[in-house]
This record gives C-alpha cells, structure tokens and sequence, in this order.
C-alpha cells in the first residue's frame, strides 16, 4: 500500500511541475521523485520503507 501511495504522490508532484512550470513529463524523474521520498521516510525513520530501495526499477 505505502508503495502505491509513494507512487502517485511522486507522479502528482510531476504533473504539478509540468503544469505550473512548464517542464517536460519524464518518467525517469518519476522514479527519481520516488527514490527521493522513500530515502526521506527511510531517515525520518519509516518502518520498512528502506527495503522499497532495493526494489526500485533502474533509471537515472
């Protein structure tokens, strides 16, 4: 479940970019997003967030 929820919030925040900034939809900064939160939740010292790492699709 916390992974859906990572990912739609990673696409929403995209979209909002695109949107409201003007940049391009990419899917590797989707990804990229996600990482990124699930390191912050991993820190802030999320319960068995840091193994969704490990499971993360390759991109840049």
């Amino acid at each position: 479940m916390l992974l859906f929820i990572m990912g739609v919030w990673s696409i929403w925040k995209r979209r909002n970019r695109c949107v409201y900034d003007g940049i391009s939809p990419s899917l590797n900064k989707v990804i990229s997003i996600w990482k990124e939160e699930v390191q912050l939740w991993s820190f802030a010292g999320a319960k068995r967030v840091s193994h969704l790492l490990a499971q993360a699709p390759l991109g840049s």
